[in-house]
């Protein structure tokens, strides 16, 4: 082969092996620039996405960080589609027109946390028919006075998990109001008992709200459910409706 043919070869396989170079360095672009999810979205046969938007008190009881608090609180939310906004000195519970997530002395003794939706229904004064129905408030109030594990781990058979009742929480917020009935693999059971947690299906455990064992024949969807409540303390939703009267 003549010296001037072996460059003309030298050449066209230069040509060819530039898009080929070209592919790899772009494949190899996208394995480095390529991230993980923040966080697994909650699957939809455990409840649908929501789209609301909330902002974070961090007045956290003693004993639990505020940085921390937030990051769950930002994180779980992002799972069921939500997003977190800012921080605010806002209270949950105050029907403000303003959705807020925190801790609050409100929730009752026994209660673990409450998703409250305030509801404006709009009527005629003339009439008393309903011109429209609209959510203005949604809130998140956590108990401040039990004995919470913020994670990581898991909690001790003395403390209530703190992501789990977070993430029970959004659900509701997210628009999934119903609670599951019986001890199975969602983190929507109307109660969690100490010890119990649900961070996801393959990270959960409710071996304290189901301990109560009946018979087979007994363990209807009713039965299941008043046995889940018996064995830790309600994770409530709540309505409020407020009536405005307008003319017409």
């Amino acid at each position: 082969m003549s010296v001037r043919v072996a460059l003309l070869a030298a050449a066209l396989i230069a040509v060819v092996a530039l898009p080929a170079a070209a592919e790899a360095r772009k494949r190899a672009s996208r394995v480095v620039v390529a991230t993980a999810p923040v966080a697994d979205a909650i699957p939809l046969e455990i409840g649908r996405q929501g789209t609301a938007g909330f902002n974070v008190n961090l007045a956290v009881p003693a004993g639990l960080d505020a940085a921390r608090f937030d990051a769950l609180v930002a994180t779980t939310a992002r799972r069921w589609g939500l997003s977190r906004l800012g921080t605010t000195t806002d209270v949950p519970l105050a029907v403000d027109r303003r959705n807020t997530v925190g801790f609050s002395t409100a929730t009752g003794a026994d209660v673990l946390g409450v998703q409250r939706d305030s509801i404006e229904v709009t009527r005629s004064r003339a009439t008393g028919r309903v011109l429209a129905r609209r959510i203005v408030d949604q809130d998140l109030a956590l108990n401040a006075s039990v004995p919470w594990q913020q994670g990581p781990e898991h909690p001790s058979a003395a403390q209530y998990d703190l992501e789990t009742v977070l993430i029970h929480e959004l659900g509701h917020m997210a628009g999934n109001k119903e609670h599951a009935a019986g001890c199975v693999n969602t983190p929507m059971l109307a109660s969690a008992a100490p010890g119990d947690w649900w961070r996801s299906p393959l990270d959960w455990s409710w071996a304290g709200a189901c301990a109560a064992t009946e018979p087979a024949a007994a363990a209807t969807p009713t039965a299941r459910a008043a046995r889940a409540i018996a064995g830790g303390a309600p994770i409530r939703h709540e309505t409020r409706v407020v009536v405005r009267y307008v003319a017409g």
